[in-house]
């Protein structure tokens, strides 16, 4: 469980087993950098996402945390960041989704951090108006040290040189 992500936590070290509530409870640190002590049961179920900051910033922004996990999607409507994300993971897992052969079929995967749409927000930000997600190696996976924003110019541009595929105006990365 140590350097693993469950929502805003980053879990440091094990703090031991509680007996009383028969589980193992962890150090963890918020990404904001406060600390604690959470529960694997806690972790795991999402039931603790952060040390607070995350509901006090839903508080702050009018999101009703009984909606969503993450402010980006509401009534059936997604945002681009949100859709950008999903779309990410649609191609590199679904067989079924089209350009799935030219991601998840090569080998291109998600990190293991962005399985979770907050943390990609973290790491990612908000998607810029007229801006796709774009990964700067080709041959490499969706990671933070390896993606951006980028108009579809640059994006164009980067493409794989052999067997590209051509860029669909359609196309929501």
């Amino acid at each position: 469980m140590i350097n693993l992500i469950f929502g805003r936590w980053k879990v440091t070290a094990f703090a031991g087993y509680d007996a009383k509530l028969e589980c193992n409870k962890w150090h963890c640190k918020c990404i904001c950098g406060k600390t604690g002590v959470v529960s694997t049961g806690g972790l795991k179920s999402g039931h603790s996402k952060s040390c607070g900051c995350l509901a006090k910033e839903k508080r702050a922004l009018g999101i009703r945390a009984a909606k969503t996990t993450h402010g980006h999607a509401s009534g059936g409507k997604f945002t681009p960041t949100y859709i950008s994300w999903r779309n990410m993971w649609a191609r590199c897992i679904n067989p079924k989704e089209d350009s799935y052969q030219y991601y998840g079929a090569r080998g291109i995967s998600v990190c293991n951090a962005w399985q979770k749409f907050d943390v990609f927000l973290i790491d990612m930000g908000e998607k810029p108006k007229g801006y796709v997600l774009d990964r700067i190696d080709n041959e490499g996976d969706y990671e933070p040290s390896n993606c951006r924003w980028t108009d579809y110019s640059t994006s164009n541009k980067n493409r794989r040189k052999f067997g590209r595929r051509p860029f669909a105006s359609s196309y929501l990365g």
